[in-house]
């Protein structure tokens, strides 16, 4: 039995009530709703053939055969509820190799533990990743907006706002294409960090992306294990100083690396040694007491 067949046959059955897919989204939601208050009864009917009562005394053998079809109880809802919203199985497929891909991800870096070492803090997008170039070459080829690479806006906004398009949008369409997973890398940026571990620096990325954003998150995470560049822990927040500050590492940052004038810039007024690289939109930071301009990584090594 595969799960294409599994979730025919939860269709099957559920077709005798009702025809999921005449459903509006608020019908949609509703029946999940619904869906979702069954899976929590048959999730306690699970717990309930265990002793999961630690303050009594009384205890009882464990209900193997009931736990085997409240199992299959809880599938089944779970199955509906995918059918609801038309989920397939290869949709599915894909989306728990993404999940089991960052789990471990993550349980690999939960191994590493910082151990007082001076810290280097690098954003990802322009610095290690040529985000905005990709983004510029897919908005021109999948979206026919042609925006020039020296434009003085980061994402944009004001030019493709002119040709009828929101850049929020935009953005979330080029994640949802997985196009994450193949931005290149900026030059010579595995070999910085190769250099930085070297160097007897704890690497650790801070980006701005959205991680509420589940393709955003595992993509990243796939982009890093893929991309040659060495590193000892990835966070994501869009309040970066405020990040650093409420972390382990408050106090023990060497220097920080950021492309935007907003972090590099209160970084840098925190008295934290910045670095920026030359880009179009951030023109604003040669002017930004303590930030040091540069036009590519390793002369930052030169500058340590």
């Amino acid at each position: 039995m595969t799960l294409k067949s599994i979730l025919e046959k939860q269709r099957k059955f559920s077709d005798i009530f009702f025809d999921s897919k005449k459903f509006t989204d608020q019908e949609r939601e509703q029946m999940t709703k619904s869906f979702a208050l069954e899976l929590h009864s048959e999730v306690s009917d699970l717990v309930s053939s265990i002793n999961f009562r630690d303050h009594h005394q009384d205890k009882k053998m464990p209900d193997r055969t009931k736990i085997l079809y409240e199992s299959v109880d809880v599938l089944r809802y779970l199955m509906a509820i995918m059918n609801v919203w038309e989920i397939n199985a290869g949709e599915f497929k894909e989306a728990f190799d993404d999940k089991d891909a960052y789990l471990h991800f993550r349980h690999t870096l939960s191994q590493k533990k910082w151990d007082g070492r001076p810290v280097a803090v690098l954003d990802m997008d322009d610095v290690l990743a040529e985000f905005r170039r990709s983004f510029f070459e897919w908005l021109s080829v999948s979206k026919g907006v042609n925006i020039s690479f020296d434009c003085p806006e980061y994402y944009a906004a004001s030019a493709a706002h002119d040709l009828g398009h929101n850049t929020e949008q935009l953005y979330k369409d080029f994640i949802a294409e997985r196009n994450l997973r193949n931005i290149p890398m900026t030059p010579a940026a595995a070999v910085f960090t190769q250099e930085l571990k070297e160097r007897g620096y704890w690497v650790q990325i801070l980006t701005a992306r959205p991680d509420d954003n589940p393709l955003c998150l595992f993509d990243t995470a796939r982009w890093l294990q893929e991309s040659g560049i060495y590193f000892d822990d990835v966070a994501f927040s869009g309040e970066k100083f405020r990040w650093i500050i409420q972390s382990q590492f408050a106090g023990h940052v060497a220097f920080c690396v950021d492309d935007s004038p907003k972090h590099a810039a209160e970084f840098a007024s925190h008295g934290l040694k910045t670095f920026s690289p030359i880009l179009p939109y951030n023109n604003s930071l040669f002017r930004q007491e303590g930030v040091i301009m540069i036009e590519n990584l390793l002369q930052i090594i030169d500058n340590l």
